[in-house]
């Protein structure tokens, strides 16, 4: 009998799916759809009569158990682990010069600013990125989609804290063309993976753009955010969670913006709304970012992140890029952004304690026990058991209960790491 050699077998029955829907694009056989499960998540359904067994949705895959302890084995022979994907880079301090652009991006409005450069000089032909859409609870409220004007690569300048499925807009790519893509570091793994192993992809370019990032969530994250809100939907909504407006203090206090047609139903302060407490405990968290190797991005041909720290005094807030293709360099410095040089040595202690939990305790996450000593400490154990129970808990009893009930959890969870 043939061991089964699919995706669903090798990292949706693990929790590791992110949704992407790379292995949909890479199936020849057409023999894979994206749904959504019962807590919302974007997974892979194989029809058995289509699928040959052919393993090519495994190969380009990211997140197979296999893939991410193979990675967790190759970051653990760095001296420096949690600087993996750092070497051999140009770093910079990199920031939109038009102040209405850049209060309208996430950070600094580097990425926007530099695709923008790209294909005035017909260096690219289109952006791959995500947008805000409208919709009630229960719907997803942010896509992939492709830009080909300039004005659209601003008007969709978006971060999405929720699982994108880029499938769609990668069977529509076209050969000899080149293209500009963001996305979190598993999906860029995932693109480069495609780009090797699938000959419909040959002929087409990818530049790739990582955006750097902790975690993501289930579209349970956004919806339980504005149930503790008190928000109604009678019509639909759309949600900017790093709204920035002329009362922020420092690019540390963004607001979560949730508006109607007419209507405005949030715009509070992350601290106030409840999000950053959410966030940071890993509520709705998918399962494949608790075991992520990868923080840097690190196949990526660029790498961004937030400028957090002493950086974070300019409300309109920066971007740290690393450059990793010596080709791009040129681009990157003509794109007419405000550029900073900065020292590996300040990147590298950059957001250190996530980086640690990323990368270098990535071989304890993939090979060590889930109640290990290792993972108590590292905070694993207490991840997974706010993430898990946080989904289970709103799916059966709905968010007043879940919100009373996940603070006393969340102790329990805490205390773990102190065993």
């Amino acid at each position: 009998m043939k061991k089964d050699k699919n995706v669903i077998k090798l990292t949706v029955k693990y929790n590791l799916c992110i949704g992407c829907g790379i292995c949909k694009v890479a199936c020849e056989s057409n023999a894979i759809t994206m749904i959504r499960n019962q807590y919302g998540e974007i997974t892979p359904h194989i029809n058995r009569n289509k699928c040959t067994n052919c393993g090519l949705c495994v190969l380009c895959c990211p997140n197979t158990q296999t893939n991410l302890k193979k990675e967790a084995l190759k970051i653990k022979t760095i001296e420096c682990s949690n600087a993996y994907g750092l070497q051999n880079a140009n770093y910079y301090l990199a920031w939109n010069p038009d102040k209405k652009q850049r209060q309208n991006s996430c950070s600094g409005g580097a990425v926007t600013k530099f695709a923008e450069y790209l294909f005035k000089n017909n260096k690219i032909q289109g952006m791959i990125h995500v947008k805000r859409v409208w919709g009630h609870r229960g719907d997803l409220h942010y896509k992939a989609i492709m830009s080909t004007k300039i004005e659209d690569f601003y008007k969709n300048s978006s971060s999405a804290y929720q699982q994108i499925d880029f499938s769609e807009i990668l069977t529509k790519l076209e050969k000899e063309k080149t293209y500009f893509m963001t996305g979190t570091p598993c999906v860029i793994r995932g693109i480069k993976s495609l780009i090797k192993n699938n000959y419909k992809f040959k002929s087409i370019k990818i530049i790739t753009c990582a955006l750097i990032c902790s975690h993501n969530t289930n579209s349970q994250f956004i919806d339980f955010l504005t149930e503790i809100n008190k928000l109604k939907d009678d019509e639909k909504w759309k949600v900017n969670l790093r709204y920035k407006d002329d009362s922020m203090i420092d690019a540390n206090n963004f607001k979560n913006y949730i508006y109607t047609k007419k209507n405005i139903l949030l715009n509070k302060n992350r601290f106030e709304s409840g999000w950053t407490h959410l966030w940071r405990n890993y509520y709705f968290a998918m399962g494949a970012c608790l075991k992520c190797p990868d923080f840097w991005g690190y196949e990526a041909d660029i790498s961004v992140k937030d400028a957090w720290g002493e950086w974070a005094s300019d409300p309109l807030g920066k971007s740290i890029v690393i450059i990793r293709d010596t080709n791009l360099k040129k681009d990157f410095i003509n794109s007419n952004l405000n550029i900073e040089k900065l020292d590996y040595n300040i990147i590298k202690d950059h957001q250190l304690s996530t980086a640690i939990f990323k990368q270098t305790e990535s071989y304890n996450k993939n090979f060590k026990p889930l109640l290990s000593k290792s993972n108590r400490k590292n905070g694993l154990l207490k991840f997974y058991i706010i993430s898990n129970c946080s989904k289970l808990l709103y799916k059966i009893f709905g968010s007043s209960f879940t919100y009373k009930v996940m603070k006393i959890i969340e102790k329990f969870a805490k205390f773990g790491e102190k065993l």
